[in-house]
């Protein structure tokens, strides 16, 4: 019993050895914004787009992480742990910003110590652009252009509405006034048809026009009458 008690209290011991024997290294990222290398008043810790590897003392990478994939990425924080007592090297890498540090930093694992820490400076490799009066003026002409479009497009429909219904009207009018025409033309009676002169019997002379003609036929005949008597 007694060999079994101390065989735990040996297991023990050497676990917590163990434990001393291994420490970890954190790299810190910041927003350095006048970019001249130290972490100042106002520069927030970076959470995102920044890499870091972890290599050895022979420069060979014994892991690597994203600043994002941290569980301290919050505070601008990425852990390397389990590391045996030893020197290592700190590189950190970014595709969307500048290192305004040294990229590569030596740092070395003493177990029973604080881990070390090392930050790096950083600024956008795209800096946002200022705003400026132009960009205020071109959005409120756009907005102001918006509204007058709309009003046009209204007035265009209002005015095309009016028309509609006024083509609509004339075009009524224009039935209804045909409409009546043709009644009218139905209400009144038939013109009589004009009056044609008897027509002349075959072989039948003509009575004279005029009642001197028949004066000047007599007077012929009675001139006749009396050359004929002896």
């Amino acid at each position: 019993m007694k060999i079994l008690v101390l065989l735990c209290l040996f297991m023990l011991a050497s676990r917590g050895m163990r434990a001393q024997e291994v420490g970890q290294i954190c790299v810190g990222a910041f927003a350095d914004r006048d970019g001249d290398g130290a972490r100042g008043p106002g520069e927030a810790a970076l959470t995102r787009g920044i890499g870091a590897s972890l290599l050895n003392a022979a420069g060979v990478v014994l892991d690597a992480a994203l600043l994002e994939d941290s569980p301290y990425a919050a505070d601008g924080l990425l852990c390397f742990g389990g590391l045996p007592q030893g020197a290592y090297e700190l590189r950190a890498t970014s595709a969307e910003f500048a290192p305004t540090t040294a990229f590569a930093f030596a740092a070395e694992v003493i177990p029973g110590q604080a881990p070390p820490r090392q930050d790096f400076g950083f600024s956008p490799l795209f800096p946002p652009e200022e705003a400026s009066p132009l960009d205020w003026l071109r959005e409120e002409s756009l907005a102001a252009l918006a509204v007058v479009i709309a009003a046009v497009a209204f007035v265009a429909t209002v005015l095309a509405a009016l028309a509609t219904l006024v083509c609509l009207r004339l075009l009524r009018r224009r039935q209804n006034l045909r409409a009546r025409l043709i009644l009218d033309d139905r209400s009144q009676p038939a013109a009589p048809a004009p009056r044609q002169p008897p027509p002349e019997s075959p072989g039948r002379a003509s009575p004279p026009l005029f009642a001197a003609d028949e004066i000047d036929a007599a007077d012929a005949f009675a001139t006749t009458e009396r050359s004929s008597e002896p």
